[in-house]
């Protein structure tokens, strides 16, 4: 669709973080230099500011990273994204060489896995370099604030009470009973916090189908198998923008639509396919707010870098049909 992001990794939104899809355009392993638009009243560059993502494949985590980019950007500063490629290790890797070089004022991380950057974020604050963490404190062993660390944390929890809110409100004003529940994969991040809570708080009708799909082809495939054995279904709840996508399309493919299709996610197929009237509504972790008030906080902790860092909660976006 932000511990964003594994089961044992912090993987947005999305995959649903992240519980998104992966149809932007990739980052290289190597960082890649990446700044805001400028013009001629853009600031002198402060210094370099690192991001470390999860993967250039998920659209959410690549409109952070723009978002922080652009941000950041434009308060002076130079903003290079890394690419781990789903593999805690490069991470890792990416981040001491990164300290080496002595040229970061700051750090920016999404964790590919929260247990194995631990020494990470000691080399980070041994070197007085401040970060943001994509994460919740407690997913580090932290019961609050730390000095050197801004915490950006996702509630999936709420992401999917927000997912099975807007279901139940498009149900009951279309008149929809018969609900398929479409599952994002199980490394996404939070995705069974998320499914969790659809269940519990989905009361729009009853779910007749569900399954777990990981991209767009397996949950075309998935959608199609359960459609033709629930042809009834006329809400659709999918949890990522994967889920969503391959739904519009077997749907698309059946000649039918359903009355309701309520995802999970925010990347730009998604919203396209918003736009086009084939999705009913998106929830997507508003990126572009949490960016500012995290990056904020970031610039006050390279002023002080022993200062004790702010917790904040990710930003839910709705966005619907005819009001985009």
């Amino acid at each position: 669709m932000k511990k964003l992001w594994l089961a044992t990794t912090a993987f947005f939104v999305l995959c649903a973080l992240a519980l998104v899809g992966c149809s932007s355009s990739a980052q290289t392993s190597a960082p890649s230099s990446t700044t805001s638009d400028t013009s001629s009243t853009t600031p002198e560059k402060k210094g370099e500011i690192a991001f470390f993502s999860v993967s250039g494949q998920i659209p959410i985590i690549t409109t952070l990273a723009d978002s922080v980019t652009k941000y950041l950007g434009s308060k002076g500063y130079h903003v290079t994204v890394y690419d781990a490629k789903f593999d805690a290790v490069t991470q890792a890797q990416q981040i001491s060489q990164a300290i080496a070089t002595h040229s970061i004022a700051a750090a920016w991380v999404f964790p590919v896995a929260a247990e194995a950057l631990s020494p990470s974020l000691d080399a980070l604050k041994s070197a007085g370099v401040p970060v943001v963490l994509e994460a919740d404190p407690k997913s580090f062993g932290f019961s609050d604030a730390q000095s050197g660390i801004v915490f950006d944390s996702a509630s999936f929890t709420d992401y999917g009470s927000k997912i099975a809110e807007l279901a139940n409100t498009c149900a009951k004003s279309k008149g929809a009973s018969k609900t398929m529940l479409l599952e994002a994969s199980a490394v996404a991040g939070g995705a069974a916090d998320v499914h969790a809570s659809v269940i519990k708080d989905y009361t729009g009708g009853s779910i007749v189908a569900s399954a777990q799909a990981q991209d767009v082809a397996s949950a075309q495939t998935t959608t199609t198998d359960l459609l033709n054995a629930h042809p009834d279904v006329d809400v659709v709840i999918a949890a990522s923008d994967e889920t969503a996508l391959g739904a519009v399309a077997a749907f698309q493919a059946a000649g039918k639509k359903p009355k309701c299709l309520v995802a999970g996610g925010g990347g730009p197929d998604t919203m396209a396919a918003l736009k086009a009237g084939d999705i009913t509504s998106v929830v997507a972790w508003d990126y572009s707010a949490s960016s500012q008030a995290a990056g904020d906080n970031l610039l006050e902790l390279i002023k002080s870098p022993t200062k004790t860092g702010s917790i904040f909660k990710t930003a839910i976006k709705v966005t619907e049909q005819n009001k985009s």
